[in-house]
């Protein structure tokens, strides 16, 4: 009989952990999104990925990624449509 009380009440008490589990996992916001348009400044200080660490050491979930190339000017690539074929393919 004990041993069924046991068992009820871990089974009780996993329930109700998974259930707050699961509410935390549907109430974390989805990612902030950041595309970095730029040149060889961009690229060589990585400057996706050193936000990406700073978001995360703060507790906020970032993705990030860039369209670069030496030299480059936002002019450029805007005449180009490269930015909007990435913000088009990542939505």
């Amino acid at each position: 009989m004990a041993r069924r009380m046991h068992r009820r009440i871990l089974l009780a008490t996993l329930a109700l952990l998974g259930a707050f589990s699961f509410q935390f996992a549907i109430a974390a916001p989805p990612p902030v999104r950041i595309l970095f348009v730029g040149n060889s400044l961009t690229y060589v200080g990585n400057l996706p990925a050193v936000l990406d660490a700073l978001a995360t050491a703060n507790g906020r979930r970032v993705q990030s990624d860039m369209i670069v190339k030496g030299g480059a000017t936002l002019t450029q690539w805007l005449a180009r449509g490269s930015v909007q074929k990435a913000l088009n393919a990542r939505h």
